[in-house]
């Protein structure tokens, strides 16, 4: 939930955090499923169309991330689009987009699955997310009450 105040998201892709399952880009989607309106008044997501046929500038001080200064010399225009409730948004993992802060007086919902084919490494990749994803549960558990997000 993206609440009315909310700062948006850096310009990014995806494929970076979902890269230690060691699958090809090529074979992950991100779909962005409105659950309220989305525009850009709302902080809505902003994409660039074909850049994930490109390659990005990566941000030198955090690698998740596409370095704006560069990018922003390419000349690239993004495309706000205005989703209805309901609406869906499906995108390659190497696409860029950001969003904007949620400059409205209303929260802003979305469901952000990521997919790749089930039976992709006969299912290797479900395994290696699981794995990865207990890991943070018990690191999790381990840090003291009030440090989960310093």
């Amino acid at each position: 939930m993206k609440e009315s105040g909310t700062p948006g998201y850096t310009l990014h892709t995806d494929y970076p955090y979902w890269k230690f399952l060691g699958l090809d880009p090529n074979h992950f989607i991100t779909v962005f499923i409105a659950i309220d309106d989305a525009d850009e008044e709302s902080g809505s997501l902003a994409v660039y169309p074909y850049t994930h046929t490109m390659i990005l500038p990566v941000n030198p001080k955090d690698e998740f991330d596409i370095d704006e200064e560069e990018f922003s010399k390419l000349g690239l225009v993004s495309i706000i689009p205005e989703l209805k409730a309901g609406d869906v948004l499906a995108f390659h993992s190497l696409l860029a987009h950001k969003s904007g802060m949620n400059l409205s007086l209303h929260s802003r919902r979305v469901l952000l699955p990521t997919y790749v084919p089930t039976t992709f490494q006969s299912g290797k990749a479900y395994d290696k997310y699981y794995e990865w994803y207990i890991q943070c549960r018990k690191a999790m558990q381990d840090r003291p009450v009030g440090s989960l997000f310093k």
